[in-house]
């Protein structure tokens, strides 16, 4: 019998049918656990038909369930269904050792009363940026108690960054928060050869204007292109706004120089984002940011707002820093673009080195193991 720690993972974001790139931190984080834990994960979603899928993935059995909206009572039932099953066909019916929600929701409440019962820690991580951009604030109240009462229940709280912690102690009241990072790993792959005469930007997010203000860096670029006519935009996601983008890069007429390259798995938008020589993040908040560390793994100029999570950790030599809404800022950092350098390779390694998955692997092997005290 395995003597590794057995976890069942409850994650609102996971690479899924909908969105392939939704949770990729979150798959990246379970994964580089591997090595010490024996693992399943459950994701709940929105379908357009009630259904479900399992697969084994990277030797991880996920459990994928896609429910209808507004059954909530049946929907209630199947999830409490799917946690059983994912214990039973997993461990043969054994319980785990730690259950690891990742982002928190209300149906949680279901899988921490068992836990609570069982006697089993249970782990929240925090990922969202609803805690400091106004989004919890304007849920209502029910809502938010139900969240309030989630969070202080948990055993055990992280965030990815202490910006996030703040943001989920003024939210919440619940105090002890600790601190893990996101894990970024492109070793595998080739970095593109930097030309500096080449203009071609990129940005690689959710298709959300409000939370990513993609419409921001268009205008932006639209100025800049005015004087760069040989420059291009790859913009890699999708979302709920797409079609409103797509729309506003016709009335600017740069439907050839601004491309949408979609929604992708999560290696081929990095194949899709080496491709550029500069990466743009223009969210008015950001909790951490595994984007603007993937740009620099990969040898990428980088342009980055000032949005609360990435200054925590990004080193200034490498970051053309803008303040966040201000287009004329992120006009003149375009411009400065063309004449900044490339991060050395020692840049790289020394910004890379304490975000590398075994370095964060190791930070949650020691956490599960104080939980389990």
């Amino acid at each position: 019998m395995s003597s590794k720690i057995k976890i069942l993972h409850l994650a609102k974001w996971y690479p899924n049918e909908n969105d392939p790139q939704n949770g990729v931190f979150v798959e990246a984080l379970i994964r580089g656990n591997s090595s010490f834990s024996d693992q399943a994960v459950i994701y709940w979603g929105p379908g357009q038909s009630t259904h479900s899928e399992f697969k084994i993935e990277e030797a991880i059995p996920v459990y994928r369930h896609y429910f209808q909206s507004g059954k909530r009572i049946q929907n209630a039932n199947r999830k409490w269904a799917s946690i059983r099953k994912a214990i039973d066909d997993t461990w043969n019916g054994q319980l785990p050792d730690i259950i690891h929600l990742h982002v928190a929701d209300v149906d949680q409440l279901l899988i921490v009363e068992y836990a609570k019962k069982k006697n089993i820690p249970v782990i929240l991580s925090e990922h969202w940026s609803g805690y400091v951009d106004g989004r919890f604030d304007s849920k209502n109240t029910i809502a938010q108690s139900l969240f309030k009462h989630l969070i202080k229940k948990v055993d055990y709280c992280t965030a990815v960054s202490e910006y996030l912690a703040q943001g989920i102690r003024k939210s919440s009241g619940r105090e002890a928060i600790d601190i893990i990072p996101n894990a970024v790993n492109v070793e595998s792959r080739d970095k593109a050869k930097q030309d500096a005469s080449i203009r071609h930007f990129a940005m690689l997010c959710d298709l959300d204007d409000k939370v990513k203000n993609i419409s921001g860096a268009m205008r932006a670029f639209k100025r800049y292109h005015e004087k760069n006519p040989n420059s291009t935009l790859s913009i890699i996601g999708g979302g709920k706004d797409e079609a409103n983008l797509i729309r506003l890069s016709q009335k600017m007429e740069l439907t050839q120089e601004i491309a949408f390259r979609g929604r992708h798995p999560h290696s081929e938008s990095l194949d899709i984002l080496n491709e550029a020589n500069t990466v743009i993040i223009n969210s008015p908040r950001e909790t951490f940011s595994i984007v603007s560390l993937e740009a620099i793994a990969l040898g990428k100029k980088l342009i980055c707002t000032r949005s609360g999570g990435p200054e925590g950790f990004l080193r200034d030599e490498l970051v053309q820093w803008v303040e966040p809404n201000n287009e004329e800022d992120l006009l003149n950092a375009l411009l400065a673009s063309d004449h900044h350098p490339f991060p050395t390779q020692e840049q790289i390694i020394q910004q890379i080195e304490p975000f590398l998955p075994e370095v964060i692997s190791t930070k949650w092997q020691q956490y599960y193991q104080q939980a389990l005290k």
